[in-house]
């Protein structure tokens, strides 16, 4: 056999294994995952998955006041589920507050350990 058949490369040719694999997704994506907070916790989807998979329902979130002048605002937020009020939270932000709310419903459910 010719030393340049075939004409085109083979996977095999170029292939340096998984721990060649493994390094290039590590240079590749070493920045973005240093930056991310992994810690954490994202409460409402978490809440969210709950529901759906377990009641068949999706938990909905309502600001029910607000304080403070505008630059400076405190929201208050409850998070229903199946028409029921499982849980308030507050916040500096909504999204803040909705977090909160979901974080004690998840441990009103028992679905989350305590802090």
């Amino acid at each position: 056999m010719k030393k340049n058949w075939p004409p085109y490369p083979r996977s095999w040719d170029w292939d340096g294994g998984f721990n060649a694999a493994l390094s290039f997704i590590d240079r590749l994506f070493r920045s973005q995952i240093k930056d991310r907070d992994f810690s954490r916790q994202d409460f409402k989807t978490l809440l969210q998955e709950y529901c759906q998979g377990m009641l068949k329902t999706v938990p909905d979130y309502r600001v029910f006041r607000e304080e403070g002048p505008d630059h400076k605002k405190i929201f208050f937020v409850e998070v229903n589920i199946q028409g029921k009020v499982i849980s308030v939270g507050k916040g500096k932000t909504k999204k803040e507050a909705q977090q909160k709310a979901a974080e004690k419903a998840l441990l009103q459910l028992e679905k989350v350990p305590p802090p």
